[in-house]
């Protein structure tokens, strides 16, 4: 068995320990955290006041337009205990692409007025790893959060410093990770969307937005575009057909090769569930976006087909 295979099918038939080195940790702490939180990202702050473990959430500008995705994490007073250098009464963990801590940290710290709210980079203080596929379980000793990375399901574990690895399974490596990503059709900052992203975009208003809630930063050109119905162009799932790609490949169609309908932005090989063949994430126009329609590289003129998200389903 490749060395490939048993990374896979640990998580997709398993369990399998990811090693968390491309993400940033702030501690969240303070009475007001709950609803100063709320004023701040576009999911509902208030599910994790009522006992919710985890949450995602985007953090907008003023256009609706995405500095960075969020996971959340409730650590309670009791959890907190865990890890010494987490605040006695407990914080909300927020996990945030590392490229993106620095700016984030400035946002949120300019907008703490007169809220009792701390803001924390613990990132270096903190060992941060995730056991993916069926059978991850939460482990003692260890924040444990359910957080799925692989369309598998899994948990999150924080800990004060590293422990043995071999409790989780197969350490699965970042191509792996990648190729699991991309079958989960799980967007990455900075890979499928950055800060000219609105987050609809990108699939994200199910898992990171709430249409209920109050006032947040951006939340009024979220609402507009939900009253309007769609977006100009979403992220869909390619399965090449014939030729490579790359990430950044630029996308026409046979039936207006004049006007551009998208671009490449993930791409993974051999996929095991779509047997084998290579599979990429793209943003496109929605006119070119239907499921089955073909498009074609700019440059070398490959072959892809349009899929459903995810490719992968765990039934």
């Amino acid at each position: 068995m490749s060395r490939f295979v048993e990374e896979y099918d640990a998580v997709r038939k398993g369990s399998g320990i990811y090693i968390i080195n491309d993400e940033a940790v702030l501690a969240i702490s303070g009475a007001d955290r709950f609803s100063w939180l709320q004023g701040m990202v576009s999911s509902d702050v208030r599910r994790m006041e009522n006992g919710e473990s985890t949450l995602h959430a985007c953090i907008l500008n003023n256009t609706g337009h995405l500095l960075s995705d969020a996971i959340l994490y409730n650590v309670s007073a009791n959890d907190s205990k865990l890890i010494s250098i987490l605040p006695d009464e407990g914080c909300i963990l927020m996990i945030l692409p590392a490229p993106n801590v620095e700016k984030i940290s400035r946002i949120l710290e300019r907008f703490i007025i007169m809220e009792d709210v701390e803001i924390a980079n613990v990132t270096s203080r903190i060992y941060h790893v995730s056991n993916q596929g069926p059978e991850s379980v939460p482990y003692d000793g260890y924040l444990s959060f359910p957080n799925d990375r692989s369309g598998s399901g899994g948990y999150d574990l924080f800990a004060e410093e590293k422990n043995d690895l071999t409790l989780f399974g197969t350490e699965i490596s970042q191509e792996t990770q990648n190729l699991l990503r991309i079958e989960a059709g799980i967007p990455k900052y900075g890979v499928d969307m950055d800060e000219r992203t609105i987050p609809i975009e990108t699939n994200l208003e199910a898992t990171h937005i709430s249409l209920n809630k109050g006032c947040y930063v951006g939340q009024e050109i979220i609402a507009r575009i939900n009253s309007r119905g769609h977006t100009n162009r979403r992220l869909v799932g390619l399965v090449v057909e014939s030729g490579e790609i790359s990430p950044g490949d630029e996308l026409i169609s046979s039936t207006n090769a004049d006007k551009d309908a998208g671009t490449i932005s993930s791409t993974a090989s051999n996929s095991p569930a779509l047997q084998g063949k290579t599979i990429a994430l793209a943003t496109v126009r929605n006119e070119f976006a239907e499921i089955g329609n073909t498009l074609y590289t700019k440059t070398s003129g490959s072959l892809c087909t349009v899929h459903e998200l995810p490719f992968y389903r765990n039934i």
